[in-house]
């Protein structure tokens, strides 16, 4: 919008032709750069897109190659803090009972503050309503919030704490804890991504559960079987000698003379 035109009364038809030229160059202009902002931001989406996927590629193809527990809470908890950028990581593992959890790893910094309690009941605490409701929690006041039973956490200097359900078929086999000292948050990327992550762990945690369950079976057939083959063998001895001591009895009976002869 332009008025007062200087050293003139009012705009020509030429002033009007060539303010809607430099109007039209303006919106094209302007819709261009909307146009590469929303490229830009577009392809930010999709690099950083291409990344989770790698990442999720990555420890899937290492953990659904081992049968080791320890193997895939090891390089499940390196991967997710190396990605993320986090100081310190735990991975807590139900027991059997399924009552209880029990820290399986931890990386990271300020070992003695997360060592004050190791073992959660299912239901306690942010780690044990994790495992109950199935569901990913993010903790920002660390030093007042009542479901944090592990005040010297807050007391080393960490504000944020992030717990995500190890999960295989809907049901938890175990919590992994992500927490830091930064003001960082989470976006729902990020918790989309940490929550397929656990899935993925739990999935080959649970696997190689069944896989010792397996192994520690066919050891029990085995001495099942040994034991079986022991006890027939032992029968089979005896009714042996059963058989000869009949047959001693008989020749004793016909003629002892004999029967030494024979014995002997």
């Amino acid at each position: 919008y332009l008025t007062n035109k200087i050293d003139a009364t009012e705009f020509t038809d030429d002033d009007e032709r060539l303010m809607k030229t430099l109007a039209a160059y303006a919106a094209v202009a302007i819709t261009n750069t909307q146009l590469y902002d929303h490229i830009l931001e577009r392809d930010k989406t999709l690099n950083q897109q291409y990344e989770d996927l790698s990442l999720i590629n990555d420890l899937a193809q290492a953990v659904a190659t081992s049968w080791d527990i320890k193997e895939i809470v090891s390089r499940t908890l390196k991967n997710v803090l190396q990605y993320l950028d986090i100081e310190t990581g735990e991975i807590f593992l139900k027991d059997r009972g399924g009552k209880e959890l029990r820290l399986s790893l931890i990386r990271g910094d300020d070992f003695e503050a997360f060592y004050t309690k190791s073992v959660f009941r299912v239901g306690d605490g942010v780690v044990g309503k994790v495992a109950g409701l199935n569901k990913a929690l993010v903790v920002y006041n660390l030093d007042s919030d009542p479901r944090i039973l592990r005040p010297a956490i807050a007391e080393a200097g960490f504000t944020s704490q992030a717990v995500i359900p190890l999960q295989a078929n809907r049901e938890v086999v175990g919590v992994m804890t992500l927490s830091s000292k930064k003001d960082r948050g989470y976006s729902v990327r990020e918790l989309d991504l940490l929550t397929t992550l656990g899935t993925w762990a739990g999935t080959a945690i649970q696997n190689a559960l069944l896989q010792q369950q397996t192994k520690h079976i066919a050891v029990l057939e085995e001495r099942e079987r040994i034991g079986m083959d022991l006890h027939d063998g032992i029968i089979q001895s005896l009714y042996s000698i059963g058989l000869t001591l009949d047959y001693v009895k008989e020749i004793l009976e016909e003629d002892h003379t004999e029967s030494l002869e024979k014995l002997g």
